[in-house]
């Protein structure tokens, strides 16, 4: 098992604040996990932030670009809006699968993420998925739920259209991305 343990006013955090107080830029590299299918990878910072993630390939460009820029280039961040106390995160036992725990004065949330493995069906591959799952461990944890795609090395800003079944859908020149809940 990994543990990495965070204070949320650790220094090097970046100094520019968002509407909600939050850093607007990207976090120390030391502070990113790395989540992947083996085809693809993003980095998930300790603030729940996923700041970088090419589709569907390593090679590939970037959807989630904050990494390299701000706000604006992309990112799906999941976290408190209280201030953070503390934060701490492993992976399970032998593998990708990252856990991180949020810390507020009204309570403890858990953040579980990890990517699918690949599959074939009739020949053909998966598309790549990433998984997010909140839990609460104690108390009373307002959240915030951030999703800002933009393909193309933050060069696209993609189309949304509403989809009755599947949540919603980002279209970046023909290549359709989805979000949605079970």
């Amino acid at each position: 098992m990994t543990t990495a343990q965070s204070r949320a006013d650790a220094p090097g955090e970046p100094t520019a604040k968002a509407d909600d107080g939050k850093p607007t830029g990207p976090g120390r590299i030391e502070d990113y996990a790395l989540l992947s299918d083996l085809r693809t990878a993003a980095l998930v910072g300790i603030d729940g932030s996923i700041d970088w993630l090419c589709l569907p390939r390593f090679d590939s460009s970037s959807c989630f670009g904050r990494l390299l820029g701000d706000e604006d280039h992309g990112h799906w961040r999941i976290a408190p809006t209280a201030t953070v106390t503390s934060v701490s995160r492993r992976y399970r036992e032998n593998s990708l699968i990252l856990e991180t725990e949020f810390t507020t004065g009204d309570g403890v949330v858990r953040l579980t993420d990890f990517m699918t493995p690949q599959s074939r069906d009739h020949g053909v591959m998966d598309q790549p998925r990433v998984v997010r799952i909140l839990e609460g461990v104690s108390g009373n944890v307002e959240i915030v739920l951030r999703w800002v795609v933009r393909f193309a090395y933050a060069d696209s800003v993609p189309w949304v259209r509403r989809m009755r079944k599947h949540g919603k859908e980002y279209l970046p020149s023909g290549r359709p991305a989805r979000a949605g809940t079970p």
